[in-house]
């Protein structure tokens, strides 16, 4: 997985700083390899790059969010056949 973590503009070209980190939940080992890029805030490459990221993360959230509400939806279901199923015995 990448993550942008820090996007610094001095001027016209940008900093970035990206964060690759690959888990292996098996052994509990993490690695972190850090690259920094200057690119043009002009370029067309970098101005889609961007939109597509944006948009992604959007999505991302979007997605996080219905399945947080599915999940607390299910949670109450859960609660009121516990309740239920209390005052019944």
């Amino acid at each position: 997985m990448m993550w942008l973590t820090d996007v610094s503009r001095v001027g016209t070209p940008i900093a970035l700083r990206v964060v690759e980190r690959s888990t292996s939940l098996a052994y509990g080992i993490e690695n972190e390899v850090e690259m920094t890029e200057k690119v043009n805030a002009n370029d067309r490459l970098w101005k889609r790059w961007y939109q597509q990221t944006s948009e992604d993360m959007l999505c991302d959230l979007e997605r996080l969010c219905q399945l947080w509400d599915r999940e607390w939806e299910r949670e109450l279901e859960r609660d009121r056949s516990r309740e239920i199923l209390s005052a019944a015995t």
